[in-house]
């Protein structure tokens, strides 16, 4: 095990059982393995990794404004740094996790790795953002969608490349003003139009890890005929079986080859009717 700086990291059989953690002095736990973090946080670790450092990032921009008293000219710059941060991940997250359920993906793996690894504009980010929100949400109107973007461009104006406000000089060395002329930015009108976004953002990158166990069938995904599902209906009747609900994605999957979660079963009038009676 590396050795990690004394008093800032501890092991957590260290920790008394009754410390507290309301408290500056807190420790946060963060698990080293998938399993670990599955019994920590109820599911995959990929998924609830993308959420802390986004949620962390904007709750931290919130909390330096609700404090910020007289240092405003100081803190403008992590705060406006840590909600465009928030930004780039939510729009990563919808973008790399929302493709996987695509089929085919529509984002090479070549665009992927670019996302993740090399772009930081906004502008780019959201065009990519935009086509996966597309196609899983087919329903979602264009209005929405142009709110979202005009919300997004406000950032982009300050800051498009995510370096002017991390750091006091560019690339030639030359002093990193973030904006050529003498302005004021409200840390109110900030704090408000970044908290609808990422409501809209959060909300879809929960609906996307909600999509498979929730019923709902993603674009391009087989369904079961009604050929198909008259003959699973006669084979459960048939089987003399008292069937359990979730073996019965099993089932479909051994008799036709196709992948269905529980809530999609349940989401067909004649197969629920074998579980919940009216």
């Amino acid at each position: 095990m590396p050795k990690y700086p004394k008093g800032i990291v501890r092991i957590p059989t260290e920790l008394k059982p009754d410390s507290k953690r309301d408290h500056a002095w807190s420790y946060a736990r963060i698990p080293s393995c998938q399993d670990k973090a599955r019994r920590m946080w109820g599911r995959d670790s990929i998924t609830e990794l993308w959420e802390l450092y986004s949620s962390g990032y904007r709750m931290a921009g919130d909390l330096l404004i609700e404090n910020a008293g007289s240092y405003t000219d100081c803190l403008i710059y992590p705060v406006v740094f840590l909600y465009r941060h928030c930004i780039e991940l939510r729009l990563k997250q919808i973008s790399v996790e929302g493709n996987k359920l695509l089929k085919p993906q529509i984002i090479t793996e070549k665009e992927i790795n670019d996302i993740l690894y090399r772009e930081h504009n906004l502008d780019k980010l959201w065009n990519y953002c935009k086509i996966i929100i597309m196609n899983l949400f087919q329903d979602e109107s264009e209005e929405e969608l142009s709110s979202i973007k005009e919300k997004i461009d406000k950032f982009s104006a300050i800051d498009n490349t995510s370096y002017k406000f991390r750091y006091p000089i560019d690339t030639t060395g030359k002093p990193n003003y973030p904006i050529d002329q003498d302005i004021a930015i409200s840390f109110i009108a900030l704090r408000d139009i970044m908290r609808d976004l990422d409501l809209y953002l959060s909300g879809t990158a929960e609906c996307i890890y909600d999509m498979p166990g929730h019923g709902y069938f993603l674009p391009g995904q087989p369904k079961m005929s009604e050929e198909q599902i008259a003959d699973l209906l006669t084979f459960i009747k048939d089987s003399g079986k008292l069937w359990e609900l979730d073996e019965i994605p099993t089932l479909i999957n051994e008799r036709y080859g196709l992948n269905y979660s529980a809530w999609q079963v349940l989401a067909n009038p004649d197969l629920f009717a074998l579980f919940f009676q009216p």
